[in-house]
């Protein structure tokens, strides 16, 4: 596979049309046009069909869109990986846009580790918020192969992933039927035990969180799809990830088992005594700042 071909920019929207024409508007102000825009629209009833359409009309890089039933960001991802021709992958939210010269800075730095591109995943590339950044260390550029470095990294700090292709057609997010949402360190910690990844320090684009957005709800998402959250934190109890990550991937195991109203799952872990009642106290905080019960 060409990796250098250039990249395909992935979004997956739902009722966002004002929001995704800002990200389209920074992707025509691109300084390096070797891209394509693989819109997936979720359900959208807000005209993103028609926006879109008028958009494809009067562009210079390619727009493909694909529509589905509502089904979640996780489950329009894995659709849109279908659709992208090019040999990397950038997933980025449609309340997010690039920088002018995201697309060349990207390329330039895959391109200046070629010598490695087999053994790397891909790049998470660092995202500005209003007007500060947050850098990782005085380096532009780090390969970081330990699976525990890059799962703390990503703790840290928001990143466009730019992942792949060849990967992403045969590691998807896992999804559980009946639900919407999983967390998507399910896949990036998946391909961190497998390989190494770039973390580009300076950044790409721009972060903007929405009232209605994934963080501002994350307790709520998952809670309302606790079994999705449930095989997410017995898979980060995992030893690659290290004894701290692995200490809190299972209080949270028994919290959003608490969630369930699963008694079984919560005794079939590997959870000791500390865990499991740190796991109770969080669920009861949950309750106390009015997370429903399911």
């Amino acid at each position: 596979m060409n990796f250098e071909s250039g990249i395909s920019v992935l979004t997956a929207t739902f009722n966002r049309r004002r929001l995704l024409e800002e990200l389209f508007r920074s992707l025509q102000a691109q300084t390096n046009q070797s891209f394509e825009w693989v819109i997936v629209d979720d359900g959208s009833t807000d005209g993103t069909r028609d926006a879109v359409a008028a958009w494809q009309k009067n562009t210079t890089f390619p727009i493909i869109i694909s529509h589905q039933a509502n089904s979640g960001k996780q489950a329009a991802i894995n659709r849109g990986i279908d659709f992208a021709s090019h040999g990397l992958v950038a997933i980025v939210d449609s309340d997010d846009f690039l920088l002018p010269d995201a697309v060349e800075r990207i390329l330039a730095t895959w391109r200046a580790h070629s010598a490695r591109q087999e053994e790397l995943s891909g790049l998470f590339c660092a995202m500005q918020h209003e007007a500060s950044l947050r850098i990782a260390d005085g380096r532009h550029v780090e390969v970081v192969t330990s699976a525990r470095e890059q799962f703390d990294r990503r703790k840290v700090a928001d990143f466009v992933p730019v992942i792949r292709r060849d990967l992403l057609e045969t590691n998807r997010f896992p999804l559980v039927a009946g639900e919407r949402f999983i967390a998507e360190g399910s896949l990036w910690n998946r391909l961190s035990f497998d390989r190494g990844c770039l973390f580009l320090n300076r950044p790409v684009a721009v972060c903007r969180y929405q009232a209605d957005g994934a963080t501002a709800h994350s307790v709520e998402l998952r809670r309302k799809n606790v079994q999705g959250t449930l095989r997410y934190y017995a898979e980060a109890d995992d030893h690659r990830l290290g004894r701290i990550n692995r200490f809190k991937a299972r209080c949270n195991y028994q919290r959003f088992a608490l969630h369930a109203r699963d008694d079984d799952q919560r005794a079939n872990s590997r959870a000791g005594v500390i865990e499991r009642v740190i796991g109770w106290l969080l669920y009861l905080r949950d309750r106390r700042r009015g997370t429903p019960r399911k």
